[in-house]
């Protein structure tokens, strides 16, 4: 059928153009719209598993089939054929007219950068022919981030021993990463830059190398503590610092003590600003506080005697003087690890309530 299925131009009726007197002498164009599938995988690269030898699908990124236009061989401008998007499985089709020339495949996401999986069909500069079906079109993410884990005692940022991180994609059944941490932070730069999940697996003792069982509890008990962070858009923000930096590389000195400092100083600031973005962007946490325990200090006190009976007088006993003022200090700390790692940094949001039972004497003659 021709004409969108109104006219038969099958066999020998072939199909009737009507022209108007204006079209005497004028050439009249067809085009043969006749299409046939263009398919492939978007993966990321090294996340292969049992199932998915191509690693982890990527969904959502737009693929784009590209034809070069070249005059006299001078590339003049890139024609965009046909664009889609990959479905949740990372796959995607698209209806490519006979006789175009695909040249390159376009993939974005991100600013990403794509090759060619290892066992991919694609070649340049392939010509689409009727009755062949173009699949195995296959290319993977192979962008890189970097990502910070911290893991750390309290507020004071202790170490609190040898760490296990473990690092995987979200959503998909890839076994990840796994990295042995010696100090508080770890420092990773080939992780996949993409949505990832985070844990702390196990904080073993740096000397014996005996599990500590209460920090691992916490971090892997009943309900493991997982960090997700979205490290897709992240060298972005690294390209803008670094190109700034060249630029300032690249200038010289005026020789004008107020405008040498004044760049001395935005230097500085690059450097901070690339800090707080990397710690803002890359960083995740992982921070075990321990007990909260508490010192009471009472001033003066006449206590002179220690042989007395703790449950019946409570958790500290303290002799005052009748009638004379007194200073009562209290001083909190954590317990991290058991007589060894302790924090005295509390966090802002901590609330101390004080009620003072020590009033007028009722009895008083």
């Amino acid at each position: 059928l021709c004409n969108e299925g109104e006219d038969d131009c099958s066999g020998d009726i072939g199909m009737l153009i009507y022209l108007s007197h204006l079209q005497f002498r004028e050439p009249v164009h067809i085009y043969d719209d006749t299409s046939v599938p263009f398919s492939g995988t978007i993966s990321i690269a090294e996340t292969s598993y049992p199932g998915a030898p191509g690693g982890c699908a990527l969904a959502n990124a737009e693929v784009c089939l590209i034809h070069e236009r070249n005059t006299g061989g001078i590339m003049k401008t890139n024609e965009t054929l046909v664009c889609g998007n990959t479905d949740p499985d990372g796959t995607y089709s698209l209806p490519m007219i006979i006789g175009s020339r695909v040249d390159y495949v376009d993939v974005l996401y991100h600013n990403h950068t794509f090759e060619l999986s290892p066992d991919s069909e694609f070649e340049p500069g392939t010509v689409i022919e009727a009755e062949k079906y173009y699949h195995g079109m296959d290319f993977v993410d192979v962008s890189k981030a970097r990502l910070m884990v911290d893991v750390v005692g309290g507020l004071c940022n202790e170490n609190i021993g040898r760490s296990t991180v473990h690092v995987k994609v979200v959503g998909c059944d890839w076994d990840g990463m796994e990295m042995t941490q010696l100090d508080t932070r770890g420092l990773y730069d080939d992780v996949p830059a993409h949505l990832l999940d985070v844990q702390v697996v196990d904080i073993t003792d740096h000397s014996t190398n005996e599990r500590h069982e209460h920090i691992w509890s916490f971090f892997q008990g009943d309900r493991p503590l997982v960090r997700t962070i979205d490290l897709r858009s992240t060298s972005g923000a690294d390209e803008m610092i670094e190109e700034e930096q060249e630029s300032m590389v690249s200038n010289s000195t005026t020789g004008i003590q107020s405008k040498d400092d004044i760049k001395k100083e935005k230097e500085k600031n690059l450097e901070a600003i690339a800090k707080e973005e990397g710690e803002d962007l890359e960083l995740v946490r992982f921070q075990f506080d321990g007990e909260l325990q508490m010192d009471l200090l009472v001033s003066p006190d006449y206590l002179t005697c220690s042989s007395y009976d703790w449950p019946t007088v409570g958790d500290s006993l303290h002799v005052l003087e009748y009638m004379t003022p007194f200073l009562v200090r209290v001083d909190l700390k954590y317990e991290i690890i058991k007589d060894n790692v302790y924090c005295d940094i509390l966090d802002n949001e901590l609330k101390l309530r004080v009620e003072n039972q020590v009033g007028v004497d009722q009895n008083e003659g």
